[in-house]
């Protein structure tokens, strides 16, 4: 995959690999042309983790939101980017859906969330959310779930753009192949040793 990401300040592209396990396990390899991979990072849910590999320094903290801005400027719960990446809407477990308005609008709002969804009147699939404040007053962040195709019988938006006006931050994927299901090695969502680097914790 392909991945382009702005922190509002730097912007960096990059080849990418990646893997998730719902709710909250996720693992991307950053990897230069020559498919070195220059940077990884992930989360099995409980801990979140940076590694840096030539300089052997490991960033690693509890998977919170404060410690996920301090990685990446994104106003997002770990299991919030499992969810994206995964090409669907951060609803969360169980979420009441109700529909927004008239029907023919194909749009939908998650209760107690401030999530709106909508949807492609003809295949149902999520094609944009948008995440504002309770009362309104402010949006947090909007994702675009584009390029749907087929894979295993499953139709997979194959890329999606989040950005989150007020930091002026965003993530566009590219996917250029996804695979489904298989066992996964839960030590793929640890952090990786270290030779005789250092080990900066993350303080949430």
């Amino acid at each position: 995959m392909w991945i382009e990401l702005s922190d509002g300040e730097e912007e960096r592209h990059t080849e990418g690999a990646l893997l998730l396990e719902r709710p909250g396990s996720i693992r991307v390899d950053a990897m230069d042309a020559l498919a070195d991979v220059w940077a990884k990072a992930g989360s099995d849910g409980r801990r979140l983790w940076l590694y840096i590999p030539a300089k052997d320094k490991l960033y690693s903290g509890r998977a919170s939101q404060a410690n996920l801005r301090r990685l990446v400027n994104f106003a997002w719960e770990v299991p919030d980017i499992v969810a994206v990446v995964a090409g669907s809407p951060p609803a969360g477990e169980n979420p009441q859906i109700l529909q927004a308005g008239s029907p023919r609008d194909d749009h939908f709002v998650v209760r107690d969330k401030g999530l709106h969804i909508w949807t492609d009147r003809k295949s149902g699939l999520p094609v944009k959310c948008a995440r504002y404040e309770p009362d309104g007053s402010s949006l947090d962040y909007t994702v675009a779930f584009e390029d749907y195709r087929r894979k295993d019988g499953v139709s997979f938006p194959h890329r999606i753009e989040a950005s989150f006006p007020a930091r002026g931050a965003r993530i566009v994927i590219l996917y250029r192949d996804v695979a489904f299901g298989g066992k996964t090695d839960p030590g793929l969502f640890e952090a990786p040793r270290r030779a005789k680097g250092r080990t900066v914790e993350l303080k949430d």
